[in-house]
C-alpha cells in the first residue's frame, strides 16, 4: 500500500484528531467502552449513588460521557487545575532506576491523582458537585493507566518521540508509537467486530467474565506496575531494535504484522481490566 506524502499525512492526522494533537489514551471510544464495562459490575447501591451524582437515570451513558471529560476539557482544566495535564500517566522508567519523585512532583501524576480523587468521591462530607468532578477524573484516569505507555517512559515522551512509517488503515493514521497504542487497536476492534461501543462492552464482559474477579483486585499502584510490565515486555520489548542502553533510532520504524498483531488480544483485555477496576473503585467508594 502506498502511504500518503508527508504534507497530506499531516493534514489527515490533524483532521482525524490523532498524532498531530496531544495523545489521548484509548481515544474517546476506548474510555467510553471502559465506562460501559464498569457499568456491568456496579452494585445496586453504587448505581443509585451514581444516578444522583450524575443527575441522570442513564448511568451507562452518563458514566461514559464523564469518562471523556478530562480529555475534552484539557485546556480549561489546565488553567483551573494546575498540573492536571500530567494526571494521565506515571512516567516509570523502562530502563534503569524508577525515580517516582521526579515525575510526580506535587502529586501531578496518574497514581496520585486517582487516589486523591477516590478519597474525594468517598467522603460523605463532599457535595455532589465535588463528587461529580472526582468521578470524571477517576473514571478517566483508571482507563488511562491500562494503556502501557501511560505507565512507562524511555526519555521519549512515552513513545510519542518514536516515529513510525505510518500505519494507515481504514480506522486511522498513526505515525508515532504512542498514538498507535492509544487508538489503533480500539478502532480496529470496533471496525472488525462491526459492533457499537455498548455492544462491544457487552462482548468483552461475556468474553472475560471468568477473569473479572482476579483482574479487579489490587491497588492503583499494582495496576500501574502491571501496565509498566506490559510496556517492558511487549510495547517496547517487541519493538524492532529496542534494547536498554541503546541509542534511540533517529529513523522511522517500520512495524511488521507480528508487532501489529500483539494488540489484538492485549488491548481488549486492558479495556476490560479498566472497566472492572473502575467498577471496583466505585463500589468501594459509593456502594457501602
Amino acid at each position: 500500500m502506498k502511504f500518503p506524502t508527508r504534507p497530506f499525512a499531516l493534514l489527515l492526522s490533524a483532521a482525524l484528531g490523532l498524532s498531530a494533537l496531544p495523545a489521548k489514551a484509548w481515544h474517546d471510544e476506548g474510555h467510553r467502552i471502559v465506562a460501559r464495562v464498569a457499568d456491568r459490575f456496579l452494585t445496586d447501591k453504587t448505581r443509585a449513588e451514581l444516578r444522583r451524582i450524575l443527575g441522570s437515570t442513564d448511568v451507562p451513558g452518563s458514566l461514559a460521557t464523564a469518562a471523556i471529560y478530562l480529555d475534552d476539557h484539557k485546556p480549561m482544566l489546565a488553567q483551573q487545575q494546575p498540573g492536571s495535564t500530567t494526571w494521565h500517566y506515571d512516567d516509570l522508567e523502562i530502563c534503569g532506576e524508577q525515580r517516582t519523585p521526579s515525575f510526580c512532583q506535587n502529586g501531578a501524576c496518574a497514581s496520585a491523582a486517582i487516589n486523591r480523587h477516590i478519597a474525594m468521591l468517598a467522603d460523605p462530607a463532599n457535595h455532589d458537585g465535588i463528587k461529580l468532578q472526582a468521578l470524571r477524573y477517576v473514571s478517566h484516569i483508571i482507563g488511562d493507566i491500562q494503556q502501557p505507555l501511560h505507565a512507562s517512559d524511555n526519555h521519549d515522551q512515552g513513545g510519542n518521540a518514536i516515529r513510525l512509517n505510518p500505519v494507515f488503515e481504514s480506522y486511522g493514521f498513526y505515525d508515532n508509537l504512542h498514538s498507535l497504542w492509544d487508538g489503533y487497536w480500539v478502532k480496529k476492534a470496533l471496525r472488525v467486530s462491526k459492533l457499537k461501543e455498548a455492544d462491544y462492552a457487552d462482548a468483552l464482559a461475556t468474553r472475560y467474565q471468568a477473569k473479572a474477579g482476579d483482574w479487579s483486585k489490587g491497588s492503583v499502584q499494582d495496576w500501574i506496575q502491571e501496565s509498566h510490565k506490559l510496556a517492558e515486555t511487549v510495547t517496547y520489548g517487541k519493538l524492532p531494535g529496542f534494547a536498554c542502553g541503546a541509542a534511540p533510532s533517529k529513523d522511522k520504524l517500520t512495524l511488521d504484522k507480528d508487532y501489529l498483531a500483539l494488540g489484538d488480544e492485549l488491548v481488549p483485555e486492558q479495556l476490560f481490566k479498566g472497566g472492572v477496576r473502575l467498577a471496583n473503585v466505585l463500589n468501594d467508594a459509593l456502594g457501602k
